[in-house]
């Protein structure tokens, strides 16, 4: 644990999730349904690391109910730039 270095995707994770929760929700919902399989509703990014992100969302099976997905990204990232043309890859690949 002493030995552990900060995420590097920390400092600007929080207008990040801000930006998508507010202005790409479809994309998301197509994300977690594309690389999860799961259909959801009601997205929402409540973490983001450079590993990949957390999103809540209305999931649309076995009754339904809201729920905490994980989404791993397909490599991991080291700067804002890495998210940005990460999450556009896989906005693209949904």
């Amino acid at each position: 644990y002493l030995s552990a270095k900060p995420d590097p995707i920390a400092p600007f994770a929080d207008p990040v999730m801000s930006h998508m929760n507010d202005d790409h929700a479809d994309s998301l919902t197509a994300i977690v349904k594309h690389y999860v399989g799961l259909p959801c509703t009601d997205p929402k990014m409540v973490s983001l690391d450079r590993l990949g992100m957390t999103i809540k969302a209305n999931i649309e099976l076995a009754g339904g109910g809201y729920g905490k997905i994980r989404v791993p990204f397909p490599r991991p990232a080291n700067d804002r730039k890495d998210i940005k043309t990460i999450l556009v890859e896989m906005t693209q690949a949904s």
